[in-house]
């Protein structure tokens, strides 16, 4: 009876290992990962790297999302300069053409009023010429002047050449509203004695303003203008 008992365990035990064995045979050949037999899973080292590459790819996305972004925020600045710089230009063209219009007017006030004082007028009308030429002179050195860009005057300055031309049109503008202030005492009009005063004051504001824009061309720091100044002179 034992040894019947004894062979039925040994049947039973070898049965099971047997089946154990070809469990485990199958599990390693499909490549499933059983606990404690040290086999890698194929599927699952698939899907790491799909998971891997889909974050490189992801990455990448967004790093040319950041560099297309940063292109073009660098080109709207770019273009909010250019903007400032032709509003700047254009806002001192438009008061560039508004004192020549103040000038161009106080002295076709003057000529009318040397058309009505005989010999006296001729000098009134004289001075009103020259003055209406130096003013023009000045308003183009001005401008050209101001062509000059930011990035320039930071190497050599500002155009001292032209700046300096038009600060001596107005050293000679205000020599001659000396000469039509004289003159005006000598007219017998005490009507066109106003009228004079009055163009005068305008041409003394125009002048002004002239000067004050050229004294701001002259303002900044500049690498090299203390040199460019002293040939401009």
């Amino acid at each position: 009876m034992k040894k019947i008992v004894i062979s039925l365990v040994v049947v039973f035990s070898l049965a099971f290992a047997s089946q154990a064995l070809a469990a485990n045979t199958g599990a390693g050949q499909q490549g499933v990962h059983e606990p404690g037999t040290g086999i890698a899973n194929p599927e699952v080292k698939e899907e790491g790297q799909g998971t891997g590459q889909g974050l490189t790819n992801q990455s990448e996305s967004q790093t040319q999302s950041q560099t297309q972004n940063q292109g073009e925020d660098s080109q709207i600045q770019n273009q909010v300069q250019n903007q400032a710089q032709t509003e700047t230009k254009s806002n001192a063209s438009e008061m560039g053409v508004q004192r020549r219009s103040r000038v161009a007017t106080a002295v076709q006030e003057m000529l009318q009023i040397a058309d009505r004082n005989g010999g006296i007028g001729q000098q009134v009308r004289e001075i009103a010429q020259a003055q209406n030429q130096e003013f023009e002179d000045a308003e183009a050195s001005l401008t050209r002047a101001q062509e000059r860009t930011g990035f320039v005057k930071f190497f050599i300055g500002p155009n001292y050449g032209k700046i300096y031309d038009a600060e001596k049109r107005m050293e000679r503008v205000q020599e001659r509203i000396q000469e039509l202030i004289q003159l005006k005492t000598q007219l017998s009009n005490s009507g066109d004695q106003q009228l004079l005063q009055q163009h005068i004051q305008n041409l003394e504001q125009v002048k002004t303003e002239l000067q004050n824009k050229l004294q701001e061309e002259q303002k900044g720091f500049s690498l090299f203008g203390w040199a460019f100044r002293l040939f401009a002179k």
